[in-house]
């Protein structure tokens, strides 16, 4: 038993060991920003999940109110109208009117 592995594949029947915590550690692929950040605390995790939430929710909001600043502060034209004498600007003073 000495110096052989503890665990044996069903399938295959080769003898393995499990990896080591330091292993496990260097390979693990993070997919959160909490663990890039190397943080391992749920409690930690959890507030800075709602500080990043609550960045998001404030940087939408601004970006919303400027859009909608911006909207309302773009000059609108009364349409064209196709219409006779009565929908054109009055002439300018000195000016002479055709006919």
């Amino acid at each position: 038993m000495v110096g052989r592995a503890p665990w044996r594949c069903r399938d295959c029947g080769k003898r393995f060991t499990a990896p080591s915590t330091d292993e496990v550690e260097s390979r693990r692929h993070h997919r959160t920003l909490a663990g890039y950040l190397g943080v391992r605390d749920p409690k930690l995790r959890h507030r800075l999940n709602q500080r990043l939430l609550g960045v998001v929710a404030a940087v939408a909001a601004l970006i919303l109110a400027l859009g909608l600043l911006r909207y309302c502060a773009t000059s609108t034209r009364p349409p064209e109208s196709e219409g006779g004498p009565s929908s054109a600007l009055p002439a300018p003073a000195g000016a002479r009117l055709p006919g």
